[in-house]
């Protein structure tokens, strides 16, 4: 029961009774035990004005004094940080645009800095530090020949702040975040792409996050769709993210015209209706959408949530999407998957790496 609640953050009691499977009287009886005991509180559900302890509507959590969980997101332009306590509310988050180093013990000293530069700025206390979960983009399980092997930099920065140290790839993170938290909440089944610089994704299907032997699930910006294409950075060619990525679209629009400077340019530019930008970044989600409806057809999710910069532009995006999937997929199958925009913004990599810890930790039944 702890342990659900750790990796959902607040719950009712009827639905701690659906997945825990107990009896009603079992459930109801724990949760007023370890209420009264500290472990856990009582909250209010958004608009709910009744008051006190054992109130059917109620939402139970964790104690957020319990402890403080940090989420890294190092990203290839920036790494991005939250905060969290154990009933999963954001305490404090921060930003560094510092290139990540290459060198693991480096790496290890950036990560430190901004960790202790953000709790000061916010007067957090990290005595209560319990853990950290870092996301990299690329596949941590299969890069530890690199300079900043993922091995090194999560022993580092556990010596360093002398708290276990979870990690994995950024953006199946960002999926266990939007599923835990964002547009995904409540769904079994569901794919999650974050459209940026790069093109990846994450896939969970039973509730449960999708790794593969080598922690590759999801890369669906590596699905070539043209070998004669352009020479990707993984060493193929023609690769969805070579085509529809956030460097590919620029220049694009350079050819036609049209010369941005960044993404953000680009997804204002978008905004503001100008002509060429919207046709690219249209013929691009079709692009995707092609790819994302043979991801329908092999694991048939309820929702597909598209983030980063380019999901952001909203229905113009989504449309197009689906739009392929609907034509691509099973008679009836497209049309019953939902493609919808992520809520959880930019810091969803450092969210998945809260949730990623929140899940794999071991639960504790003493009061703090």
């Amino acid at each position: 029961m702890i342990r659900e609640i750790r990796r959902s953050g607040a719950l009712g009691r009827g639905e701690l009774v659906r997945r825990t499977a107990l009896p009603r009287s079992s459930v109801f009886a724990i949760v007023g035990d370890l209420v009264e005991r500290g472990v856990l509180v009582e909250t209010s559900r958004p608009g709910d004005a009744r008051r006190g302890r054992g109130r059917p509507g109620a939402l139970v959590s964790l104690d957020p004094a319990a402890g403080l969980i940090v989420g890294v997101d190092v990203g290839r332009e920036a790494t991005r940080l939250v905060v969290a306590n154990a009933a999963h509310q954001i305490v404090a988050a921060g930003v560094s645009e510092e290139p990540a180093a290459e060198d693991a013990g480096a790496c290890a000293v950036q990560i430190e800095t901004l960790i202790h530069s953000v709790c000061a700025v916010d007067d957090i206390d990290l005595d209560a530090l319990e853990a950290v979960g870092i996301g990299v983009y690329g596949l941590p399980e299969i890069h530890e020949s690199a300079t900043r092997s993922p091995r090194d930099l999560t022993s580092e920065l556990s010596n360093r702040l002398e708290v276990p140290v979870a990690l994995g790839n950024n953006t199946r993170l960002a999926a266990l975040a939007e599923a835990t938290w964002g547009a995904g909440r409540g769904v079994d089944d569901q794919v999650y792409v974050r459209w940026s610089v790069g093109v990846g994704g994450g896939c969970l299907v039973g509730g449960r996050l999708l790794v593969g032997a080598n922690g590759a699930a999801g890369e669906i910006g590596h699905v070539c769709l043209d070998p004669n294409g352009p020479r990707c950075d993984c060493g193929g060619h023609g690769c969805l993210e070579t085509l529809v990525g956030g460097p590919a679209l620029l220049e694009i629009c350079r050819q036609r015209g049209l010369d941005l400077r960044s993404l953000d340019d680009l997804v204002e530019a978008v905004q503001a209706r100008i002509a060429v930008a919207s046709d690219v970044v249209v013929q691009a989600a079709r692009r995707l959408g092609v790819v994302l409806a043979g991801t329908v057809a092999l694991l048939d999710p309820q929702r597909v949530i598209i983030g980063g910069e380019l999901g952001q532009v909203g229905s113009l995006v989504l449309e197009a999407i689906h739009e392929k999937i609907d034509a691509l997929s099973m008679p009836g199958l497209g049309r019953t998957v939902e493609v919808v925009r992520a809520d959880l913004g930019m810091n969803d990599g450092a969210l998945g790496a809260v949730a990623h810890v929140l899940r794999s930790r071991q639960p504790t039944t003493t009061a703090g």
